[in-house]
């Protein structure tokens, strides 16, 4: 019988209580037989989860306090303290991960500094009677706080206390009935530590900093306008810092629906870090026609790196710091759009015209309908590669140089590409003349990574 099997853990069977049953479904001798057998050499006695929690509330009030008022916190505080007293708890305690997650969850059900004790009793015994089949179900609904149809499995249940012996959430936590009993208390600790942190309204505040933190007429993101003559990697580090801890407060509340997509972010990072009306058109205007080797990049796959490259870009040709004022009236400009026709008609009649003119010094230049521009690679109804990143490992055929696709190369030398062509078996052309193309800018751009924002999503 469960209730025998139970008893063999070492919990004496006077009743059948939620924290009895949570005491006695767990081992503290099979969990940490180290911190058993030290403590019973000092006479202490730890034969139930009780027990020990008893040991813990006198020697280390303090963490147990920590714990106890962590629902009072904000929800990413609050699972931060639990967490790092879980890590206490395994490390320098000798539990084991259930053990320390069941020790948790008894102080969190037994303190009477918890402002939420009630609440985790009902749940813990809402959970004992949840049946396995319906507990993933359960544990999902349960982060956001307790449903009426989960209460109404203890109003109407006709189990009574006593028969809480043989609800099937006791067995799963018994390492001796299940196999899976660290995964169950895992689960159960997670669901219970959100529960704890989860406040109804910290879901209205959250849904207000997102949408201020996207309006630039806000407070919050007038704080975080970048101010006059400050460093760009700087105001972007404390950007940067802000948008991360609001992604994790919506994680931490289940709400990440919340927080601004990939690129609403872009353009927050835009506007915080560009408000001068000419330095945010340059901007467009380097996106669009010299961003990624001079292909250009629409704002449907604008990355955070991209957008960087081009403000240092912009403030370096410059020469002189940003100057930093508020927005002008009216509609501010924005990055490049997918439907600017008229702009990606230019950039490719500057690209045509490069090649052209390359083909003329007699430069190698690929033109096939599904062919790499760098290496010549030619795909099966589409591009074999990303040609980008093929100028990046490979050089170029016609310079040598890498960063720059072969077909427009600016500098092509006459000994490479000539040496290149026999390689291909491609006829040699003799140009009278290899006159350079102008350079844009020689001098590399060292932009930090920013794909950490983008790891967030």
């Amino acid at each position: 019988m469960l209730k025998n099997e139970i008893g063999k853990l070492g919990a004496p069977n006077r009743d059948g209580s939620v924290l009895t049953l949570l005491s006695a479904s767990i081992s503290v001798k099979h969990e940490a037989p180290g911190l058993y057998d030290k403590l019973s050499k000092r006479k202490v006695r730890v034969d139930t989860l009780a027990d020990l929690v008893a040991h813990l509330t006198e020697k280390h009030d303090d963490m147990v306090k920590r714990m106890a008022q962590t629902p009072t916190m904000e929800a990413k505080g609050g699972q931060r303290v639990l967490g790092e007293c879980l890590s206490d708890l395994v490390l320098h305690h000798q539990c084991s991960m259930p053990l320390a997650q069941a020790l948790q969850l008894f102080c969190l059900a037994s303190d009477d500094r918890n402002a939420k004790q009630p609440l985790m009793m009902t749940f813990l015994e809402t959970y004992l009677r949840t049946d396995t089949m319906k507990l993933e179900s359960f544990c999902r609904n349960s982060t956001t706080g307790l449903k009426a149809g989960d209460l109404n499995l203890l109003s109407f249940s006709k189990l009574s206390s006593e028969s809480l012996w043989e609800a099937p959430g006791l067995s799963r936590l018994s390492s001796s009935l299940d196999s899976n009993y660290a995964a169950y208390w895992s689960q159960l600790w997670s669901t219970a530590v959100k529960l704890m942190c989860f406040a109804p309204d910290d879901i209205p505040k959250l849904e207000k900093r997102c949408k201020e933190i996207a309006d630039s007429s806000s407070p919050l993101f007038s704080s975080m306008r970048r101010a006059p003559n400050e460093d760009l990697m700087t105001a972007f580090s404390k950007l940067q810092s802000l948008l991360v801890h609001l992604h994790q407060e919506c994680a931490a509340n289940n709400a990440s629906d919340l927080f601004p997509g990939r690129l609403a972010v872009t353009d927050i990072v835009f506007d915080a870090l560009v408000s001068d009306q000419n330095d945010r058109s340059a901007v467009c205007r380097y996106l669009k026609e010299r961003a990624r080797s001079g292909l250009g990049v629409d704002r449907k796959d604008l990355e955070l790196n991209d957008l960087l490259e081009a403000i240092q870009w912009v403030e370096r040709t410059t020469k002189s710091a940003p100057i930093v004022t508020e927005p002008a009236p009216g509609p501010a400009a924005q990055p490049p759009d997918a439907g600017d026709n008229d702009n990606r008609d230019t950039k490719q009649t500057k690209i045509a015209d490069q090649k052209k003119a390359l083909e003329s010094q007699g430069g190698i230049v690929f033109n096939g309908r599904f062919q790499c521009w760098h290496c010549g690679e030619i795909g099966d109804g589409d591009r074999p590669h990303d040609s980008r990143k093929c100028n990046q490992s490979k050089p170029c055929l016609n310079c040598g140089g890498l960063g720059h696709p072969t077909s427009i190369c600016r500098a092509p030398v006459k000994a490479t590409f000539n040496a290149n062509r026999q390689l291909l078996n491609l006829p040699i052309v003799c140009a009278p003349c290899i006159a350079q193309l102008p350079e844009e800018d020689d001098e590399p751009m060292v932009v930090p990574d920013a794909s950490v924002l983008y790891g967030i999503f």
